[in-house]
């Protein structure tokens, strides 16, 4: 009796990609701007490019203008993006394997820290 199935990653999804982006801090010391080519299915709004700036501490995502690309390209579906929104995966780590791709690989090491969250901690062992 098939009653599960087998779910990879959090049980989470963006909504609101720009919306989404402005709630997340970043390292202070971090100030790239970058592009985000977001495939989403399921809600075209969410439909990249997404211009992303990352600076003070803060992130911004807005329509790229005429859809020209800032900085970095990193292509990735909603659902990609969706896990690294929460620290489930670093950018390099969708890039390494296949979720996402970038045009200039240099540049991960700035996106693996800009959306670097603390590690969760909890009372219980798991």
């Amino acid at each position: 009796f098939p009653s599960a199935s087998l779910m990879v990653g959090p049980m989470f999804r963006l909504l609101d990609v720009p919306g989404a982006l402005a709630l997340r801090t970043a390292p202070e010391d971090v100030a790239l701007t970058a592009t985000l080519r977001v495939r989403d299915e399921d809600l075209p709004e969410n439909e990249g490019p997404w211009r992303l700036r990352v600076e003070g501490g803060r992130m911004h995502a807005e329509r790229a203008p005429g859809g020209a690309a800032s900085g970095p390209v990193l292509a990735l579906p909603v659902r990609t993006l969706s896990r690294i929104f929460v620290g489930a995966v670093a950018p390099s780590q969708a890039v390494a394997t296949g979720h996402a791709a970038v045009d200039a690989p240099p540049a991960l090491e700035m996106l693996d820290r800009a959306f670097r969250v603390p590690r969760p901690w909890t009372f219980e062992r798991f």
